[in-house]
């Protein structure tokens, strides 16, 4: 695809995420971005713009739903930015960003042996983000 494929509407398996909750879809050497969408799933998403090898796009419809997928409770999700993974269960949350994290180390070199539980609450009604 070259730098024309802006507004293009493409049907994308979803097979990772990023540390933002966005989904990730692979299609030969291109890379999708899709925020809202959940590893597992298939979608259709409209191509919005490209930065270095990302293409960046707007999910217009979930295909194929992932076992994952909740309605989020908040009517501001996808529009302020606070929440991104609202759209996931809790259990699939907590186990994501556990993920992540010990990806991140292994990256660095770092091996943990034992892992503490999670630190988990109430799913909502809580603010443990920083950036």
């Amino acid at each position: 695809m070259n730098q024309g494929s802006n507004g293009k509407t493409l049907t994308l398996t979803i097979d990772n995420m990023t540390s933002d909750g966005q989904g990730v879809a692979r299609s030969g050497r291109d890379v999708y971005f899709v925020p809202g969408a959940i590893p597992g799933e298939q979608v259709e998403a409209r191509i919005e713009k490209r930065s270095k090898k990302i293409w960046h796009s707007r999910l217009l419809k979930v295909i194929t739903p992932s076992e994952y997928r909740v309605p989020a409770p908040c009517p501001h999700y996808l529009r302020c930015g606070g929440c991104d993974m609202q759209h996931m269960t809790y259990e699939r949350q907590v186990e994501f960003k556990q993920d992540r994290v010990a990806r991140e180390l292994a990256r660095q070199g770092v091996a943990v042996s034992d892992w503490a539980a999670p630190i988990v609450a109430e799913p909502w009604g809580y603010r443990r983000k920083a950036r």
